[in-house]
C-alpha cells in the first residue's frame, strides 16, 4: 500500500499467561474457533493487499516457523522470519527492522490482536498527521489489551487533544524516526511504549491515534480467549473462507 514500506507481525512472546498450553504450543498457534491466533491479524493485513510480511519468532520457534512456511505456500504469502535468540522486545524488533530493511514507515501489529479493524482506513487516517507513530486505540479500557500509559498529548482523528481511558490495540504505523529514541537505551528487551513513544513525546514528537469501536480483544489470557469465542459467527467464517488453513 502506498506509503507503507513493510508489515511486521510481532509473534515472539513467551505466552506466560497461557501456560501450561504454551509449554508445547507457541502462543500464536493456539486455536480459537479452529483459527490459530496469528491468523486473525494476518487476515487483516493480507486482505488489505500486503503479501510480504515480517514475523519475529523466539519461543518454540521451529514450530511457528514451520506453520508459517506451510501457511505461506498455501496462501501465496511471503514470510520473512526474524528469529530472536534473545528477546528484543517490541521496541527492539521494530528498531531491528528499521535498521536492517531500510524502511521509512512500517505497519506493526501484535500477533494476538483480534478484531475487525479497517486497516486501509486506519492508514488513510494515519497519513493525515505528521506524527512519529499513529496508533489504534479501543474505546473500552476494560477489554483485554495493552494499557498505553502515555501522557494525553496524542491527537485523535479530528486533530484535537484527547485524554481518557483507552486501550492500545497493538496496531500502529511507525516512522523510522523512532529509532532515534529507541537507540538511547542499549539494553534489550526494548518496549516500544516505554523506550520509544514516551521519550519521543517528551522531546515534542506527536503520537496520533484512530479510535476503534468495533470488535477487539487481545488473546493474552484464557479469559480473553473465551471472550473472543463469543464474537459473531461471521467474524470467524469469513477468515476460514478466505484462507486455506493447515
Amino acid at each position: 500500500m502506498h506509503g507503507v514500506d513493510g508489515v511486521l507481525v510481532l509473534a515472539a512472546g513467551l505466552g506466560e499467561r497461557l501456560k501450561p498450553i504454551t509449554e508445547n504450543i507457541p502462543k500464536p498457534l493456539i486455536r480459537i474457533r479452529d483459527i490459530p491466533i496469528i491468523v486473525f491479524p494476518l487476515y487483516l493485513v493480507v486482505k488489505s493487499g500486503f503479501r510480504r510480511i515480517i514475523v519475529n519468532s523466539h519461543h518454540l520457534a521451529d514450530i511457528l516457523e514451520n506453520f508459517l512456511l506451510d501457511f505461506g505456500k498455501k496462501n501465496s504469502i511471503d514470510f520473512v522470519i526474524i528469529r530472536e535468540e534473545k528477546l528484543l522486545g517490541t521496541g527492539g524488533t521494530i528498531k531491528y527492522v528499521f535498521e536492517n530493511f531500510g524502511f521509512e514507515k512500517i505497519l506493526v501489529i501484535n500477533s494476538d490482536s483480534v478484531g475487525d479493524f479497517d486497516i486501509p482506513e486506519f492508514l488513510n487516517e494515519a497519513f493525515q498527521f505528521d506524527s512519529i507513530a499513529h496508533i489504534m486505540l479501543y474505546q473500552d479500557s476494560s477489554i483485554g489489551g495493552i494499557d498505553l500509559n502515555l501522557p494525553s498529548r496524542y491527537v485523535n482523528i479530528k486533530g484535537e487533544g484527547r485524554g481518557g481511558n483507552y486501550t492500545f490495540c497493538g496496531v500502529h504505523l511507525v516512522d523510522r524516526k523512532i529509532v532515534n529514541f529507541l537507540s538511547q537505551k542499549r539494553d534489550i528487551p526494548l518496549c516500544i511504549i516505554r523506550d520509544g513513544y514516551i521519550p519521543a513525546i517528551s522531546y515534542g514528537e506527536k503520537i496520533s491515534a484512530s479510535i476503534h469501536t468495533g470488535l477487539f480483544s487481545d488473546a493474552g489470557t484464557y479469559e480473553r480467549i473465551e471472550h473472543i469465542k463469543k464474537f459473531p459467527n461471521h467474524f470467524f467464517e469469513r477468515i476460514k473462507n478466505y484462507f486455506s488453513l493447515p
